[in-house]
């Protein structure tokens, strides 16, 4: 269900890949983010889950708002993910404008967030870094398992 082709063949598409990749780095980002964030209402597990959880309405075919009713995750992560509201929302957009070199935007959120912007950059390259060598393996060990 979640990662169904459509296709008859097995494992995610190309596109689901993407996404996927996409929602890690989403995780890794926002969890290192909320370390440096200034009164933040949720942990670095909720910030973590938050970037994974982003991209679940491109890999299951229904509404952001059904697919996050039923997970057990904190009101502040569900509102950030809807509505792009509270402290949170600030941070998963952040996230969103690092994405999109949206320098203008990325500058006025990291001050409400208080985190220095000069550890944006730094940050953003060692989590994609983890990101790439997680993917690496995760990709590799998918090749030496036989299909079921």
């Amino acid at each position: 269900y979640l990662l169904g082709t459509g296709n008859g063949e097995e494992g995610p598409d190309a596109s689901q890949e993407e996404f996927l990749k996409l929602s890690f780095m989403r995780a890794s980002f926002c969890s290192e983010l909320v370390k440096m964030a200034k009164n933040m209402p949720i942990s670095r597990n909720d910030a973590y889950l938050m970037g994974m959880f982003s991209t679940l309405n491109y890999l299951i075919a229904a509404p952001m708002e059904d697919i996050l009713a039923d997970l057990p995750i904190s009101s502040e992560v569900k509102e950030a993910l809807l509505n792009h509201s509270g402290r949170c929302g600030v941070l998963y957009d952040l996230v969103l404008s690092y994405e999109r070199a949206d320098w203008s935007t990325i500058g006025s959120m990291a001050e409400t967030l208080e985190i220095p912007v000069n550890l944006l950059t730094n940050t953003y390259f060692q989590c994609l870094g983890e990101v790439n060598s997680i993917w690496k393996q995760l990709m590799e060990s998918g090749e030496d398992t036989p299909p079921a």
